[in-house]
């Protein structure tokens, strides 16, 4: 049985796999693949093995996009259930480790190096030191959330939260006629309603007040067309001012005050559209909080797969 460690970063719409190194954060031989080509998780881990003519590692441990439970865990954005036991047996491997995907990207965090990491407004990304308080979010085929603690030099401490299901709250007039038009359609109206890859889609199509609900362009092409298009533009502007609006309610909620990661694919893959959007307008817009908030750094994670970076992490935890 091969002694290294398998990682995998299983999302709603890609999945990676990767080799750990034990006992470092290293990992190598990355792959990428399309959850929709595979019936199971099992059946993906497989194909990865296959492809780079692997035995079955003696570990495992895998970051899910869903909340894990006893072992088992439910995938938020797609059809696939995962259970350690049932992983273990099939596979015969001798530990199966599951946990969140944001959980895992929590447990990044102090693995980031300067080149990892883009400030976003407010003040630059502190040092972690023997005690900090952190939270990540970030909008991709949903919206994840979840919080980092290191109390007194101990182990630090994730906290995977479903903090994207909570309510959202609108701030200004745009956004409550965008609210009263997705409740319409959707009656309650979370945050990953307007935060993610669908949550633009949504926004896009609430702006444009579309009375024969016509599906609105897809996500990509919505960041495509900002330059043409007057809907797109406003599209996005008010998608980065509600993720720091929602941004900030967390760094409140969970008392992360030693700073706020971004992560997700749509936030990577602008970072010059996130750095001059009212994000961090929205971030700090929170009343008498207001000189609180602009203490706390907020930061753009730029690590490649900081998924894959989180599963190394935490597998030697």
């Amino acid at each position: 049985m091969d002694n290294s460690i398998l990682v995998g970063d299983m999302g709603g719409t890609n999945v990676r796999f990767a080799l750990a190194d034990a006992n470092t954060t290293r990992y190598h031989s990355e792959k990428v693949y399309r959850c929709q080509e595979f019936a199971s998780p099992e059946a993906a881990i497989r194909q990865y093995l296959d492809e780079i003519n692997r035995q079955v590692p003696s570990r495992i441990c895998l970051a899910v996009a869903g909340p894990v439970s006893q072992g088992t865990a439910t995938f938020t954005n797609n059809n696939w259930t995962l259970n350690a036991g049932q992983l273990m047996f099939s596979l015969g491997t001798g530990e199966v480790q599951l946990l969140n995907d944001f959980e895992a990207l929590a447990h990044c965090l102090p693995a980031l190096k300067p080149e990892d990491c883009l400030t976003i407004g407010g003040p630059g990304a502190t040092t972690l030191a023997t005690d900090y308080n952190l939270a990540v979010l970030g909008p991709g085929t949903g919206l994840g959330v979840a919080t980092l603690t290191r109390l007194g030099g101990s182990q630090p401490q994730a906290l995977a939260t479903e903090g994207g299901h909570t309510a959202f709250a609108p701030e200004t007039e745009q956004q409550r006629q965008v609210l009263s038009r997705l409740a319409s359609r959707f009656g309650r109206v979370s945050n990953e309603r307007l935060i993610s890859g669908q949550g633009i889609e949504n926004v896009y199509w609430a702006l444009s007040n579309n009375q024969s609900n016509t599906k609105p362009p897809s996500a990509a092409s919505i960041f495509d067309r900002i330059n043409s298009d007057a809907l797109a533009q406003q599209t996005t502007s008010l998608f980065f001012q509600v993720l720091g609006q929602v941004a900030g309610d967390i760094s409140l909620a969970t008392g992360a005050f030693d700073g706020v990661y971004l992560a997700g694919g749509i936030a990577q893959r602008y970072p010059s559209l996130l750095s001059h959007s009212g994000f961090r307008a929205g971030f700090e817009n929170k009343g008498r909080h207001k000189a609180l908030m602009q203490s706390i750094p907020t930061v753009l994670i730029r690590h490649p797969q900081p998924g894959l970076l989180g599963a190394t992490t935490a597998s030697d935890r």
